[in-house]
């Protein structure tokens, strides 16, 4: 019969480790990254002040993405000028000059005026779409992603949470749609 080894118990010393820390959710804090440069000239054109989240994303466009935090006091669309602050940051002036990403909820237009690329991510009831994209959104929302998930004000509205639902809906002329189609077509390639 052969030996049994003996079990031994491993006594494991204390280790450390590095746990990140729970962060903060102070409106205050101070940005990951700063905030853009932005040094659009002033034009007489109104300038809404717009607040974002303290921290940008990387990767997903040709720079930092920046999300609007709270409601603007007016509706953001492709031209208007804009200055962004978190916590205590504030830009000078840029400009929405395209529309770089279309999502269930949100719109991501992209800030000229900027010494490095960046955009600047919208819930779509804060924002104005042109026609293409408010047909783009209207007639192919299922198709868009949905994620980001809609802003945290929106959060206790039960539309905003069925995926099978559109809450959205644009004012679209009838005589447009046929016009629309064919350049949804002409940009993927596919038959009107």
């Amino acid at each position: 019969m052969p030996a049994e080894r003996k079990q031994t118990r491993r006594i494991s010393k204390t280790t450390r480790t590095n746990t990140p820390k729970k962060q903060r959710t102070d409106p205050d804090r101070i940005p990951l990254f700063p905030l853009p440069s932005l040094s659009i000239a002033t034009t007489g054109e109104p300038v809404t002040a717009v607040r974002v989240l303290p921290h940008a994303e990387i990767g997903n466009s040709r720079g930092l993405t920046w999300t609007l935090d709270e409601r603007p006091a007016a509706q953001l669309q492709k031209g208007s000028l804009i200055t962004m602050s978190a916590g205590s940051e504030v830009t000078g002036i840029g400009r929405l000059s395209a529309v770089m990403d279309l999502r269930r909820h949100w719109v991501t237009f992209a800030v000229a005026g900027g010494n490095l690329p960046c955009d600047i991510r919208v819930p779509i009831p804060w924002a104005i779409l042109e026609g293409l994209e408010s047909f783009t959104h209207q007639h192919h929302y299922f198709d868009l992603k949905n994620d980001p998930p809609p802003h945290a004000s929106f959060h206790d509205i039960p539309a905003f949470q069925d995926t099978n639902y559109n809450p959205y809906e644009f004012d679209l002329e009838e005589k447009d749609i046929t016009s629309y189609m064919r350049r949804i077509a002409d940009i993927t390639g596919a038959d009107p």
